[in-house]
């Protein structure tokens, strides 16, 4: 009996293979073609330089029209009025008598600075119609005095004049604001230091 059973097991397993299908790999046909790229396809490099140049012309759109996110006129105020489209189409001047220096600390003592001897004519031609200017050389010097022991350094603006498109010389920089206090990179604006204008441009456009 056990012959007979691995006999029978042994028929078995030759009909079981001699049913399976002989599975062989596929050759290649000859009239298949290599996958080609899709022209729209970018590659890696491409894609950069794409993503670059949008980065460079979303630039020099926001950059120009910057000046809209702050109050007042930018021609007066000077926020966003640098690399502006509307950079060169106005005239301005503006003087400085000097600035005030306080110590409010210790010594409780005011000096006036006259910056003629300090900067050269064109440093002060430009500062004197430039709220930013005068704020960063009001920082220059507080960091001066404050090297000498004196922490309490307050700076402002005597005498700040300015003129725009013509128009008569008005106040311009407040006097009673501390430049020293407010942010050299200017994010705040400097609509809040200086006089609105006063006179309005007859015959002009700005």
């Amino acid at each position: 009996q056990q012959q007979q059973q691995q006999q029978q097991t042994e028929q078995d397993l030759l009909q079981s293979q001699q049913k399976e299908p002989n599975i062989q790999p596929a050759k290649p046909s000859s009239t298949s073609r290599p996958m080609r790229v899709p022209a729209w396809f970018l590659s890696r490099r491409q894609e950069m330089l794409i993503i670059g140049f949008a980065l460079f012309l979303a630039l020099q759109v926001v950059v120009p029209l910057r000046h809209f996110w702050y109050e007042g006129d930018s021609m007066w105020t000077e926020d966003g009025h640098r690399y502006a489209w509307h950079m060169m189409l106005r005239d301005k001047r503006g003087r400085i008598d000097g600035f005030a220096i306080t110590e409010a600390c210790v010594l409780n003592q005011t000096w006036e600075f006259n910056p003629k001897g300090y900067l050269t004519p064109d440093q002060l031609r430009h500062m004197a119609f430039s709220p930013h200017l005068m704020v960063q050389f009001a920082h220059h010097l507080s960091s001066i005095f404050r090297s000498r022991s004196m922490p309490c350094i307050e700076v402002r603006a005597i005498g700040s004049v300015a003129s725009l498109n013509g128009r008569p010389f008005q106040a311009f920089v407040k006097s009673h604001v501390d430049l020293a206090a407010r942010s050299v990179v200017g994010w705040e604006g400097s609509a809040s230091i200086v006089h609105p204008i006063w006179h309005e441009l007859k015959g002009g456009f700005f």
